[in-house]
């Protein structure tokens, strides 16, 4: 009986061994970018961002301008940018990181600020006729707030922000990135 179980043992081993490696196979798939973080990558490099910002739906935006640096992280699954320069307010600097859901389909995005300093994360899908994002609050007590990432062209982004006023939503801010 034990050289039988042995026998059973023995054979069942190669059986093991090649389930081990099937899952090791599928694991290492799984860290592999896919096409939409193959898109994300085309987009690394130093960006000029020029941002108008609006404090009230009616008035006059102020402008300025920061510069932006872009990189993948994560073994190339997410897109990650800080940007610095001198708002109205002061020196700001901002950290963002844009990453593609496989499971969900969804685009999340994570936005940091020295100015607050605030703290974000929205996510959205990708919508083709725009070539662009629409984010939403993935905290639904942040009604009204939005951003809408556009990949205008290879050279230019274009993110715009909308919060919550009186009247309803408007746009707050808007970034124009251009590649240097």
């Amino acid at each position: 009986m034990r050289q039988l179980l042995t026998g059973i043992i023995l054979l069942l081993v190669p059986l093991l061994d090649l389930q081990a490696q099937d899952n090791t196979l599928k694991a290492a798939a799984s860290i592999v970018p896919e096409s939409t973080h193959h898109f994300l990558s085309k987009y690394e490099g130093t960006w000029t961002v020029e941002v108008n910002e609006w404090s009230a739906p009616d008035a006059e935006p102020e402008k300025y301008t920061l510069t932006a640096v872009f990189n993948m992280t994560l073994s190339n699954h997410f897109l990650q940018w800080s940007q610095t320069g001198v708002a109205p307010g002061g020196p700001l600097e901002e950290w963002a990181s844009l990453g593609y859901d496989d499971r969900s389909g969804q685009f999340a995005l994570v936005w940091l600020s020295s100015a607050g300093p605030q703290t974000e994360t929205v996510e959205g899908p990708w919508i083709e006729a725009g070539r662009s994002i629409l984010l939403t609050p993935a905290c639904s007590q942040a009604t009204g707030h939005q951003r809408a990432l556009t990949f205008t062209d290879k050279d230019n982004l274009l993110l715009e922000q909308y919060t919550q006023g009186k009247e309803g939503p408007y746009k707050s801010r808007e970034y124009h990135y251009s590649r240097q």
